[in-house]
């Protein structure tokens, strides 16, 4: 039977999450993101060869135009962009028309976000800072039944990601900087994958699910998350509405419940 108070907490998700699409916090973040473009993959290979930590690239004139600057003496990371220009062609009709056509690539400049200066970059998450005894607790015990499921668990140095769970190694990594809380409910996020991965799940349906366990396992155990999971959810689910959220809703249900009562949370 559905556990009612993990349904409250659903509802309070939903409701929160939708409030937060038509926030000015939310639509900052969105105004940004249509300033950075999509990277190819094999642009993505050129800048991770040039430098490893990049976590957000553009050009020059693109940093300026949201407030940063380029640090003086910093070294540019040189991508391909395409060469577009007009061919003539043929409709189905047999009229001749203009398209655009890529006729060759040329290598152009980008920067990381960490090589400028200036205004902060709007961002619809916020780290969790508290360290209570609780957490730490909590943490050990999830650690044992995650040991006790045969999953690996290490913390380590994650990068720009708060934590991982590899598939192939059957392994949850946790950020070795992250608060006790964070961690906690990191650790919470990344066990839900390992629960609820499939081979050709879709990545931001597997988020949904996992970022929203975290919110309910993390607030039945009286750690708060609410800023953090409203603005993270809202982000995996597609940037406009909650219909991912309401479908995958028993997948969360569920795998919240198996966690709390893996912990001895009572129904």
């Amino acid at each position: 039977m559905t556990n009612n108070k993990n349904q409250e907490l659903m509802e309070t998700l939903e409701k929160n999450v939708t409030e937060f699409f038509n926030s000015e916090r939310y639509t900052d973040w969105l105004d940004m993101q249509a300033k950075f473009y999509n990277y190819s993959y094999s642009n993505t290979v050129l800048i991770a060869s040039q430098c490893r930590d990049a976590s957000r690239v553009a050009g020059y004139g693109a940093w300026k135009k949201i407030g940063r600057q380029v640090k003086k003496g910093e070294k540019a990371i040189k991508i391909l962009a395409p060469m577009v220009g007009k061919k003539k062609t043929e409709d189905e009709n047999g009229r001749e028309k203009e398209v655009k056509a890529i006729y060759g690539f040329k290598a152009v400049n980008v920067f990381d976000v960490a090589q400028t200066e200036g205004e902060e970059l709007p961002t619809v998450v916020t780290e969790l800072e508290g360290n209570s005894e609780e957490a730490v607790r909590v943490y050990t015990e999830l650690a044992e039944v995650i040991k006790a499921d045969n999953i690996g668990l290490t913390v380590e140095d994650t990068g720009s990601a708060n934590g991982y769970y590899s598939p192939m190694e059957r392994r949850i990594a946790i950020g070795h900087t992250l608060s006790h809380d964070h961690a906690l409910k990191t650790l919470i996020h990344e066990y839900s994958h390992a629960l609820t991965h499939y081979e050709d799940q879709d990545y931001s349906e597997g988020e949904v699910i996992a970022e929203s366990v975290a919110y309910i396992v993390s607030n039945r155990l009286g750690i708060e998350s609410g800023e953090y999971s409203f603005g993270y959810v809202a982000v995996w689910s597609g940037n406009q509405n909650i219909s991912k959220l309401k479908k995958v809703a028993g997948d969360i249900q569920k795998t919240a419940k198996k966690i709390l009562e893996d912990l001895g949370v009572q129904s």
